[in-house]
């Protein structure tokens, strides 16, 4: 293994050491890796959505 390799895999590996701390000590899954994927890990609150849309510009609403 090239030196440049095995310095990537140190630096992984501290990095890997102190997410598994983080997670250990505030929940699992506190801290992940960027890619990876976490389907339905969570979801938008629509309770106070509206049931209007619209599609007619005149009735959207300018902020000013």
């Amino acid at each position: 293994m090239p030196e440049e390799t095995s310095a990537k895999c140190r630096n992984h590996s501290a990095l890997m050491e102190a997410m598994d701390r983080i997670n250990q000590r505030w929940g699992k899954g506190t801290v992940a890796v960027g890619s990876a994927v976490q389907v339905g890990a969570w979801g938008m609150r629509q309770e106070r959505r509206t049931g209007m849309c619209t599609t007619q510009l005149d009735q959207v609403p300018v902020a000013r």
